[in-house]
């Protein structure tokens, strides 16, 4: 984690700009995973989704604006899912 964290960080605020990151499922992430997280949210912007938020992540999700979006509905899933694959 240390080496990935040495390599991102800097890259993110050496690039010209502010990178955008989007993040499909940050529900699994761990207390470990804070301070790397908090160092790229001060270099990017970040859009990531949880279906649910764990209490040892508050620190982290102080710093996220949520937005509430209910669950696809089954067809609109497979018609991303058919045009990602056709493109």
């Amino acid at each position: 984690m240390q080496d990935l964290t040495a390599a991102m960080i800097p890259a993110l605020h050496d690039h010209p700009g502010k990178v955008i990151i989007a993040v499909d499922d940050m529900t699994s992430l761990t207390p470990t995973l804070i301070a790397f997280w908090l160092a790229v949210f001060d270099a990017a912007q970040v859009i990531g989704c949880a279906s649910q938020k764990k209490a040892g992540l508050a620190k982290l999700w102080w710093k996220m604006t949520e937005i509430e979006i209910p669950p696809l509905a089954p067809e609109a899933t497979r018609q991303i899912v058919q045009t990602y694959i056709t493109r």
